[in-house]
């Protein structure tokens, strides 16, 4: 009982008191600038630019690191591929064509040639695969004492021509 009698009186001795004048005196203060810089104030936005820039970071990994470069192409619905070798004085080739997808028909029993002609101008014709998921290799060895060599290849009515720098 002690105590809520303390407490009685504490309550008593408070009071409030307010001036309008002193709070309309606050309002014309000069304000405190915010931390500077349009990224300070605004933390999503600085979140947004660095997502945009992770994104942007990815992209160009993916489109100058990890893609196949000029050794490989896709023509309708085929995947062709160039790959090679060097041992010694020879650089082994190896030209792969694979059947992606089944959109384009083949009628029974028609074959679909390819042309592929290798530096020197050996000229290779072979059938390409009817099935998806089949796959055709030509191969050849090439005397070459230059860093990259260049294949040509005819497929569907056109012709592309991949790259390769043969490793040891």
């Amino acid at each position: 009982m002690k105590e809520d009698a303390e407490l009685d009186r504490g309550h008593r001795d408070l009071h409030f008191r307010y001036s309008r004048e002193e709070r309309l005196a606050l309002t014309d203060r000069p304000k405190p600038h915010p931390p500077g810089g349009l990224f300070r104030r605004n933390r999503s936005l600085a979140i947004i630019l660095l997502d945009v820039l992770l994104v942007l970071l990815v992209f160009i990994l993916f489109q100058f690191v990890f893609t196949p470069g000029r050794s490989a192409v896709r023509v309708g619905d085929y995947n062709v591929r160039l790959s090679g070798f060097r041992f010694q004085n020879e650089i082994y080739l190896t030209v792969e064509f694979s059947r992606s997808r089944d959109r384009e028909t083949i009628p029974a029993g028609a074959a679909v040639l390819v042309a592929v002609r290798f530096p020197g101008g050996e000229r290779v014709l072979d059938v390409l695969p009817v099935v998806e998921g089949g796959s055709t290799e030509v191969t050849a060895v090439v005397e070459n004492a230059n860093q990259e060599v260049a294949v040509e290849v005819e497929i569907l009515g056109e012709t592309v021509t991949l790259r390769v720098e043969p490793g040891r």
